[in-house]
């Protein structure tokens, strides 16, 4: 299995890890400051606006907090980003938090996620969950470099999509892991497998509309 990690401009980074063929993680890394938002296509969005609270089939355990803007030396908001996010972790110098929304995707595969990751730190570590609990794949900062945890620069504050095959479509979770302050996140969205992206739609509809008018030239053809 390969995960791959590339920018919008240029390649940053590479890794493969030793799994099976017929499943992979690829990883796109957008620049943010401010974030650039989710994709046409990822159309189920997980927010903590405007409450500040996680949304109906979302469930967060483990040491994190929801919060709005930065507090010196605990956390600090994604870069321009002025609405609640998720930290981690929140009561330690270290911790572990799981969101968990396979209930929120209604139990579907997920062809792609992406999410806004702030002041991306070396000692931030993601992983990704299937529905039964095990983990599938990790990411930890130092893969997207520079990794300073610099809280306003493009570099260190990006959005990363995930595209996945196979297996790996079996995500029903997010395993947050901070050795220090901190891992702040916000604004997820997923596109679920199966369903056809926007432009899929048309192109679908134009071709059942030709399809259509093919039929009645030939229906006309055959009464003429």
């Amino acid at each position: 299995m390969k995960v791959g990690i590339f920018s919008t401009a240029a390649m940053i980074g590479a890794l493969s890890l030793a799994a099976s063929a017929n499943a992979a993680v690829f990883i796109t890394s957008s620049p943010g400051a401010p974030d650039p938002g989710p994709a046409v296509n990822e159309n189920q969005v997980i927010t903590f606006d405007p409450t500040g609270a996680a949304p109906a089939g979302v469930t967060l355990t483990g040491d994190y907090e929801i919060v709005q803007g930065s507090l010196s030396g605990k956390y600090a908001t994604p870069a321009l980003d002025t609405s609640y996010y998720l930290t981690v972790p929140f009561d330690s110098r270290s911790g572990i938090a799981t969101m968990d929304f396979a209930a929120f995707l209604g139990n579907k595969d997920v062809a792609q996620f992406s999410f806004y990751w702030g002041s991306i730190d070396t000692y931030n570590t993601l992983q990704l969950v299937n529905r039964a609990g095990v983990v599938t794949k990790t990411i930890t900062g130092s893969m997207l470099p520079p990794a300073t945890g610099d809280q306003g620069a493009a570099a260190t504050n990006r959005r990363l999509t995930f595209t996945l095959t196979g297996a790996d479509q079996d995500l029903g979770a997010l395993r947050f892991t901070s050795i220090g302050y901190a891992f702040e996140t916000d604004t997820f969205a997923f596109a679920i497998a199966g369903i056809p992206e926007p432009s899929t739609w048309g192109l679908m509809i134009m071709g059942f509309g030709g399809a259509g008018a093919m039929l009645r030239s030939r229906r006309r053809a055959l009464t003429a």
